[in-house]
């Protein structure tokens, strides 16, 4: 049996797909072009003057502009929804199946094409730098975040929370030399410890990436342990004198359960 699918609102995977730096004017433009589209296409069905005053907030025109224009129809149907009931929240009446929503969706892509360069505007090259930080309570922590479309391929990291990272960039700071940018940590990927499958039971993950842990430990000295749980000493020693510790493992509650005991003592 496959595992199930993540799928969130279009809404809420926008907040995570890339940040398109459309300057200002252009998004002014966007915004424009989006309440027209709205406006055409609801006030027919609305038959209702006040549709000619409705007005986006800021944060939803966003939402709509960090989807690639390859957004599939039903992401933007459920954008176009979505805004269809702040238009009703304003208080005009409006029936949304005599609206043809399947035009929308046409003016809405061209919109972001026009946005997004992959028509006559210019493309704009994303940040390499860029990187998202996912800061989950324990609940949210549970579902696979990085799994999702609009993450995959991309640099993503969990952190416990907003002050860890930032006494991390202040520590970063405080170390860096005057030559190199703000807040730039160097890590020596040599110096890295690694824990494959401690509970010996995830033979496939451990076939898939034991060759290049191995290769890893080989050419780099990496130091780490297989198929086992790690000894005190050894978790102990990884924390203090490396500056990477890998866990290869199913879930955090593998990771409570081999490591919980020795990183509490530790």
């Amino acid at each position: 049996m496959s595992a199930p699918r993540l799928t969130l609102p279009s809404c809420s995977q926008a907040v995570f797909c890339d940040a398109r730096q459309a300057d200002a004017e252009a998004f002014v433009a966007f915004k424009a072009r989006i309440e027209r589209i709205l406006k055409r296409s609801m006030s027919r069905a609305a038959g209702d003057k006040r549709s000619t005053r409705f007005k986006l907030d800021d944060s939803i025109v966003e939402c709509l502009a960090a989807l690639p224009s390859s957004a599939r129809e039903e992401d933007l149907e459920d954008l176009f929804y979505f805004m269809a009931e702040s238009f009703q929240f304003s208080g005009v009446p409006l029936a949304c199946d005599e609206t043809d929503v399947d035009q929308v969706v046409v003016d809405l892509r061209e919109a972001l094409e026009e946005l997004h360069g992959t028509k006559s505007a210019p493309k704009l090259h994303l940040d390499p730098d860029e990187h998202t930080f996912l800061v989950l309570d324990q609940d949210l922590q549970a579902f696979p975040w990085e799994s999702l479309p609009c993450l995959q391929g991309r640099s993503v990291s969990r952190l416990p929370a907003l002050s860890f990272l930032r006494d991390r960039l202040d520590h970063a700071a405080a170390h860096a030399s005057p030559e190199a940018p703000p807040h730039e940590v160097v890590v020596d990927h040599g110096r890295t410890a690694f824990v494959l499958n401690p509970g010996g039971d995830l033979k496939n993950t451990q076939k898939t990436f034991e060759p290049w842990l191995d290769e890893q430990a080989h050419e780099r000295a990496w130091t780490g342990v297989t198929a086992r749980a790690p000894l005190e000493e050894e978790v102990k020693a990884a924390l203090l004198n490396k500056e990477l510790f890998l866990c290869v493992l199913a879930s955090h509650d593998s990771l409570d359960s081999a490591l919980g005991a020795q990183l509490t003592d530790t």
